[in-house]
């Protein structure tokens, strides 16, 4: 069973980003929590991953930023929301669900404490929360608590009394949130009760998605049916390598920049699409295993194309020292620009592919 946690820092500008990170990584996480996901729980069928459901609690009213939690599970999983174990107020946002595996259960929660709330008030209510399980029950609560278990203070030794003096232990000790020039600190974990140590897997990716890592725990609990199934094959049409993508930058900047070949909305986006076919699509399919199924606008060229990004930001952040305190201003701005582009080329692959979706179907309303 592995666990998958992220500070996403708003689901309308970062979900695309996070669903295509996921579809870069091999092997399949058996749940998900995300923080920060601004958005109210009516709108989680936006916010989709293939192979999961998922569940949303509201944002709080008066907030448009720093605000909102969701898991998702793998579609194998039976689970259900513990209204009673789920509160949502300026100073703790939690919600609990109760997953169904072959010989136990296990209690999943995903938290925010907003760090403008009253410290006091959310470490009572964590450990009045807390008090509900009972001793024997496996508890895996994952979250951006916003307390460094770095620090010292008054606040981190309360919080560390709630959640130890409850039987949950902390499975991440390294930094889980840095901003350049700032100190690097462990805010995010991922708080676990009755689990097994002995087989346990922990550990923090680099997403490049907000200023927190992402966090995992996975366990073995010998079941056979949560193997992810082998992907069928399938056809990819496009190809972003870099060759493709440098080509691709200068057709735009000649009809963009330089012949000025647009008139409104629909022509800049029919040229982007024309340059995108131009440059990136393949004359013959290559066959992957990538399932349709899973969102099919993420392709190879995509996930190869996270890995370039990836290694712009390590050469940007081996950089940094006394004298440079937020690196090299030329390997900043290099891996700034790349990911900009890289996060536009996601959107137009999505918008392309649903666009070409409503085509297929224009007319048919009984399809649509």
């Amino acid at each position: 069973l592995s666990f998958n946690f992220l500070n996403i820092d708003g689901n309308a500008s970062n979900f695309d980003s996070f669903a295509t990170t996921i579809e870069a990584i091999d092997s399949k996480f058996s749940i998900i929590g995300l923080a920060e996901t601004n958005t109210f729980s009516d709108n989680l069928n936006l916010y989709q991953l293939d192979g999961y459901n998922s569940v949303y609690s509201d944002k709080l009213d008066d907030k448009k930023r720093g605000s909102g939690v969701a898991l998702y599970f793998d579609n194998q999983l039976a689970f259900v929301k513990l209204d009673e174990l789920t509160y949502i107020n300026k100073d703790i946002e939690v919600l609990f669900t109760k997953v169904a595996l072959e010989t136990h259960h296990i209690f999943v929660g995903v938290l925010y404490r907003p760090p403008s709330g009253d410290p006091k008030k959310f470490n009572d209510t964590l450990s009045e929360l807390l008090s509900k399980f009972k001793p024997t029950d496996k508890i895996c609560l994952m979250g951006d608590f916003n307390i460094n278990l770095f620090g010292k203070s008054s606040l981190t030794k309360g919080f560390e009394e709630t959640f130890m003096c409850s039987g949950l232990l902390p499975t991440i000790s390294t930094y889980t949130h840095h901003k350049p020039a700032c100190q690097k600190t462990c805010i995010d974990n991922i708080l676990i009760k009755n689990i097994p140590t002995h087989s346990l897997s922990t550990g923090t990716l680099e997403t490049h998605i907000s200023h927190h890592k992402s966090l995992f725990v996975a366990y073995d609990i010998s079941n056979e049916h949560l193997k992810p199934k082998p992907l069928p094959p399938t056809k990819l049409s496009y190809s972003y390598d870099d060759s493709n993508i440098t080509a691709l930058n200068e057709i735009l900047h000649d009809e963009l920049n330089i012949k000025g070949n647009f008139h409104d909305f629909d022509s800049f986006t029919d040229i982007i699409h024309r340059s995108i076919d131009t440059t990136c699509k393949l004359k013959t399919p290559k066959i992957t295993k990538r399932t349709k199924e899973r969102n099919p606008w993420i392709t190879t060229g995509l996930i190869n194309a996270i890995s370039k990004r990836d290694k712009l930001y390590e050469l940007w952040r081996k950089s940094t020292n006394n004298k440079l305190p937020e690196g090299d201003p030329k390997l900043r701005e290099n891996f700034r620009k790349y990911r900009n582009m890289l996060s536009n080329l996601i959107k137009l692959g999505k918008q392309k592919f649903y666009k070409s979706k409503f085509k297929e179907v224009e007319g048919d309303k009984k399809r649509i």
